[in-house]
């Protein structure tokens, strides 16, 4: 149960706060009783020049005058406590909702921070398929064109449920040849980009394994261990994520049969800068 003095001291800070929040009174300032006390002057006035009328003292002008200018300030501190009273609370209420999200916010950017986000290497199961045009020698000497269907191969990474309102966006990727077996790549792919959550590499990864220059030849059969690296932002903090996966493939009726084996993850991928 609450200390009464401690009760006190709450609700005199919260009253405190609230007077300090109180919009500014509009309707009815002491300002807006000058236009009343310039007209019962001016009648005063025309009425003793005139003599229009029983004459009226300057006390009963002084009267008026009171009268009309505490009406006002009546009127006056009437709004201003409704101000304090209903609107400030309001205010005070909005304002601690606002702070409350806000720190909730921050908190959970600076846990995001740097966080390493999950991925993994797949294959479509949609069945979309990507072709490429091959030559092939056969017997004779001649060449012969055919067309490779290759399954779709994709990153998809997921984030923690705590990170789920947070945007997550890949940046770029990168795929490094770990061996052994294959045919390995001349050099390894670096691809800039601006996506979100699932990311196309069927391209990208047919031309890796193909080398440069690209030989279609490699495509026939092949099995090599690829590291990937994924930079993302979340937050506007950029990390990064890696994973390893093992990739093997051999051509079946002019479609490549693809097999996507997830290595275990290396360690955990550094911070954002």
């Amino acid at each position: 149960m609450e200390h009464p003095k401690l009760s006190r001291r709450t609700g005199l800070e919260f009253w405190k706060r609230a007077w300090k929040e109180r919009p500014v009174a509009k309707l009815w300032t002491p300002w807006r009783a000058v236009p009343g006390l310039v007209i019962a002057v001016v009648q005063w006035a025309v009425s003793r020049v005139l003599a229009l009328g029983p004459p009226r003292s300057v006390k009963e002008m002084y009267i008026v005058a009171a009268i009309i200018i505490g009406v006002y300030f009546l009127l006056y501190a009437l709004e201003t406590s409704w101000n304090v009273a209903v609107v400030s609370p309001v205010i005070l209420d909005l304002k601690s909702q606002d702070e409350l999200k806000s720190k909730e916010h921050s908190e959970l950017r600076k846990g995001m921070s740097g966080t390493v986000i999950s991925f993994r290497v797949e294959l479509d199961k949609t069945g979309s398929l990507l072709t490429i045009p091959m030559d092939r020698t056969v017997s004779g000497g001649t060449s012969q064109r055919f067309y490779l269907s290759i399954p779709r191969v994709r990153f998809v990474i997921w984030k923690r449920p705590s990170a789920q309102d947070l945007e997550v966006t890949i940046v770029e990727y990168s795929l490094d040849y770990l061996g052994p077996a294959g045919h390995p790549p001349t050099i390894p792919i670096h691809c800039a980009m601006r996506e979100s959550e699932e990311v196309d590499v069927t391209e990208r990864l047919v031309r890796f394994i193909g080398g440069d220059p690209f030989n279609p030849e490699r495509l026939l059969r092949f099995s090599c261990d690829i590291r990937a690296v994924l930079g993302y932002e979340v937050v506007s903090k950029r990390a990064e994520a890696s994973t390893n996966f093992r990739v093997t493939g051999n051509v079946n009726a002019n479609t490549l049969q693809l097999e996507i084996q997830n290595l275990p993850n290396p360690p955990s991928a550094t911070s954002g800068q």
